[in-house]
């Protein structure tokens, strides 16, 4: 499936249960997914959500059981009720510090998640918003819990790392129109991250602003760090076109 540039808005049940597809990109022109969007998507392996998107419905992406990660980006302020329940297989999750509200039960049964980061802006998180996730220790910025979580949050009692240090890897792009990345967000000092350059149709991926060519590429978050991603017009593509 392509989605098209001129989409802003992917509404409720869209894909639902569209077993056979295997990967999304989202473009920046979507700012909204919506309830049930890719329920049961069970073959989806790999999401790009696009940088605009400000809100994840309830269940958009319950019973993706092969998805294995997922890169919020710094748009979202709102992941919704059960958006990710069921994603047996997710073991990487990255909430970026525009989030506010984790909604009940968001990543209920990601039993192949060991480890989540919840930045100090979540002022938010509903009951058993990690219930069954058997495998998991939770990283909190926050020093004490906030007093808008619900006080079922952690019903199956996740061990919880209290004031963790957080470093932030921020990713821009030199021109919006050409591509968009993933990879944004807060991590634990030291972490391995992936960082990765999609450019659109009729552009390339050229290097990072620190001279790595590199795609996608891993790094290793200590300290803030701060990356460009390098798109330029596809020559190549351009000239085809112009020949035929």
């Amino acid at each position: 499936v392509t989605i098209g540039n001129s989409v802003t808005s992917i509404g409720e049940r869209a894909f639902s249960g569209c077993r056979g597809l295997t990967s999304v990109t989202i473009p920046n022109s979507v700012t909204r997914i919506g309830s049930a969007a890719f329920y049961n998507c069970s073959g989806l392996k790999s999401i790009i959500i696009g940088n605009s998107v400000n809100q994840i419905g309830g269940s958009a992406f319950s019973g993706c059981n092969n998805l294995t990660s997922v890169c919020i980006p710094d748009s979202v302020t709102s992941i919704g009720d059960r958006a990710f329940s069921g994603c047996s297989g997710l073991t990487s999750v990255t909430i970026p510090k525009s989030v506010t509200n984790i909604g009940n039960n968001a990543f209920e049964n990601c039993s192949g998640l060991t480890s989540i980061v919840i930045p100090n802006t979540v002022t938010s998180i509903g009951a058993s918003a990690f219930k069954d996730c058997v495998n998991l220790t939770i990283y909190c910025q926050a020093k004490v819990k906030h007093s808008g979580w619900s006080d079922q949050w952690n019903i199956n009692e996740c061990p919880v790392v209290w004031g963790a240090q957080l470093v932030n890897v921020n990713i821009a792009v030199n021109n919006s129109a050409y591509g968009q990345v993933s990879g944004m967000g807060a991590y634990i000092d030291s972490a391995q991250v992936k960082i990765l350059a999609i450019p659109n149709a009729g552009y390339i991926f050229v290097k990072w602003s620190d001279g790595n060519t590199e795609n996608p590429r891993t790094i290793v978050a200590s300290g803030d760090l701060d990356f460009t991603a390098v798109f330029e017009i596809d020559e190549t593509q351009n000239g085809n076109e112009n020949q035929g």
